[in-house]
């Protein structure tokens, strides 16, 4: 055997070692897709993660509001979720820590950024399955709260045609729900529970039963 035909097949195997650790790195023992979901995996759910979850939930409508129980009993229906990648926008995160802690007490992977630009750039990579966004910013450079930053962000979206499913969490929604769902928010929630439900909505793993009657499902999930 040639030295060249030795270096190639060392360049391969090299190659393909690269690609596995790469794969290995994104989400340990999960085969990940060109669009940013994992093939086939799910989570099986598991007591501890239920009570987790649950008790971040309680901890955020503490501040929040809403119906903690309700989402409770939603969540005890559900048996598996679609291991997913969150990326959060908020400039602000500090006043969503009991929120992201339930998502990933349930195995869902999050990641935060402050700013439109940074939740662009995160999503050009395609590796995110769904976006949660506030709708008011700190502009930068004037200082200003900029009322439509999470707006704009949706409308930048709507342009590129990004797939990402796009959820609204925000104090100040009564005014901005209807033109939020128009540029392509599938839910605007405001309370913990709200947030719980929708996200729940895209992550669910469908059952046969599911499929066969969709409607049902999602007056289940959300």
């Amino acid at each position: 055997m040639s030295a060249e035909l030795v270096a190639l097949i060392l360049g391969i195997l090299f190659l393909g070692l690269l690609v596995l650790i790469v794969l290995r790195i994104a989400r340990p023992g999960v085969p990940v897709t060109a669009e940013g979901s994992f093939a086939g995996a799910k989570i099986k759910l598991s007591v501890g993660q239920r009570q987790v979850a649950e008790e971040n939930l309680r901890a955020a409508a503490k501040e929040r509001g809403g119906d903690p129980a309700a989402a409770s009993k939603e969540l005890s229906r559900i048996n598996e979720i679609a291991p997913s990648r969150i990326l959060w926008v908020d400039d602000e995160p500090d006043g969503n820590v009991s929120e992201n802690l339930m998502l990933q007490a349930l195995g869902l992977s999050v990641t935060s950024v402050t700013s439109s630009a940074a939740a662009k750039r995160c999503l050009e990579s395609g590796m995110f399955d769904l976006l949660i966004s506030d709708l008011t910013r700190k502009n930068r450079v004037t200082g200003d709260d900029d009322h439509d930053a999470g707006l704009q962000l949706l409308r930048d979206l709507k342009v590129g045609a990004n797939p990402v499913k796009k959820i609204i969490y925000a104090w100040e929604i009564a005014e901005r729900k209807d033109e939020a769902r128009r540029l392509g928010a599938s839910a605007v929630e405001r309370t913990p529970d709200g947030l719980l439900r929708a996200v729940l909505d895209v992550v669910t793993v469908a059952t046969p039963r599911d499929l066969l009657q969709p409607s049902l499902s999602r007056d289940l999930v959300g």
